[in-house]
């Protein structure tokens, strides 16, 4: 029974001060030099069979799953990484979102390897599509419904991956939705632009409760095609 009680006691105690730990922020600042130099290549993109395989490296969630780097900070991280090494080409084998206590977690497996001709690697997507919705893992039993406009799109169930066109330009109301709450996001839809949704779980209470966020155009290009991979792969 001590041996419960104390247990009982140290896992809040543990999570509390995990979820707390300061971080090294300067850690995820990359100089433009590095950003623009440095290539991301997704799971569904080929690497040149003259690349030359420098190092394979993994990343994993911290203890608990608690105070998660953002998927942008991991991938900062891996770009300076490579660009230390002497190259210039960032492959991701692997990639899984999970939800941990509180915040989203990542795991990535990906080659760092030096091409000679390295090519930017671009979304492959329907020409005609403009608003991107994506959801990873987690709260499976959440099913909102997703309305854009006065158009109902269907349920955003997990590991949720898909591409729709938007025809009116202006505002445009994005609304997420079930029985117990919902969530409204308003964009202003312009011609010749990309417009990436994430939906994203909050935990609290007695269930989860999804919510909406607009991530810019370039972050969104690569968070889409991950996960769309990570579900296609």
């Amino acid at each position: 029974m001590k041996i419960k009680l104390v247990t009982l006691f140290l896992v809040p105690l543990l999570y509390y001060g995990c979820a707390n730990l300061p971080k090294n922020r300067s850690a995820y600042i990359i100089s433009d030099a590095t950003q623009s130099s440095v290539f991301l290549y997704t799971q569904g993109t080929p690497v040149s069979s003259e690349a030359t395989l420098i190092k394979s490296v993994k990343i994993s969630p911290p203890l608990f799953m608690v105070n998660c780097d953002s998927l942008q900070h991991i991938l900062n991280r891996l770009k300076m990484q490579t660009s230390n090494l002497g190259g210039n080409i960032v492959k991701i084998r692997k990639y899984a979102a999970t939800n941990g206590f509180g915040s989203e977690c990542h795991k990535i497996r990906a080659d760092i390897l030096y091409s000679n001709r390295p090519i930017e690697n671009k979304m492959s997507h329907n020409k005609d599509s403009n608003l991107f919705v994506y959801r990873y893992g987690g709260a499976v039993l959440l099913k909102p419904e997703l309305i854009v406009g006065d158009r109902s799109l269907g349920k955003v169930k997990a590991r949720f991956s898909k591409e729709f066109n938007v025809s009116n330009r202006g505002e445009t109301v994005v609304y997420l939705a079930n029985s117990h709450y919902s969530d409204t996001l308003r964009i202003n839809i312009t011609d010749n632009k990309k417009y990436f949704v994430k939906v994203g779980i909050k935990y609290g209470g007695l269930a989860g409760r999804a919510f909406l966020q607009l991530v810019d155009e370039e972050q969104g290009e690569i968070e889409y095609s991950l996960y769309k991979n990570s579900i296609t792969h």
